[in-house]
Formats: structure tokens, C-alpha cells, sequence
């Protein structure tokens, strides 16, 4: 697996060079997706507000080429990309960590 710092790298790169200066930050970390397996959050705070509404091939695109060089490179997780302002980032990052895991059912 790839260290989070590289995948962060990459992320960036990525955004950038598809979103231009409206990228401030890319964060990435681990998480658990629907069916129990390892995944990642990657979140990319963008300037707020937009300059430009992106389309949304360019925002699948970022997206599609993570997953492909985390494939690439050997690591199975799938990378779950969202966007969004640092106010919005913030506020989800603080709702997420006091709202308890779901655990699903086995069976």
C-alpha cells in the first residue's frame, strides 16, 4: 500500500492540474467503505467560491486517474473523492468524528 503523503501528492497534482488555482488543499485518509474493505477519503478544498463551475467530467476525471494510479501502483483501495470548501471541509470533518461508525450486519 501506498503511504497516504504519496497518495496526497498525486492527489494534488491530479486536481490541479484539472481545477487550476481553485485547489487550496487535498487531504486523504483511511476509511472503511460499505462492505467492510479498506478505502480512502479524499477530500479536495477548493476556493471559495468558485471561480468557474466545473463540469462534471473534469471533477470524474480527477477521480478516475486516482484510482487508476492507486491500481497501478499496487494499492486495492478505492479512492472515495470529494470536493468542497474549507468551511464545508471543517464542518464535515467535525460531524464525522462525533458521529459513531455504522457497523453492518454479517450473515
Amino acid at each position: 500500500m501506498l503511504l497516504l503523503e504519496n497518495i496526497r501528492d498525486k492527489a494534488l497534482e491530479l486536481a490541479q492540474a484539472g481545477l487550476g488555482l481553485e485547489v487550496k488543499n487535498v487531504v486523504v485518509e483511511t476509511d472503511t467503505d460499505a462492505e467492510g474493505e479498506q478505502s480512502l477519503r479524499v477530500t479536495i478544498v477548493i476556493k471559495s467560491p468558485w471561480t468557474g463551475e466545473p463540469s462534471g467530467r473534469k471533477l470524474n476525471t480527477i477521480s478516475s486517474q486516482l484510482n487508476s494510479y492507486l491500481s497501478k501502483s499496487g494499492d486495492s483501495r478505492f479512492a472515495y473523492t470529494h470536493y468542497m470548501t474549507a468551511r464545508e471541509f471543517t464542518a464535515s470533518n467535525a460531524q464525522r468524528k462525533s458521529a459513531p461508525k455504522r457497523r453492518s450486519a454479517v450473515g
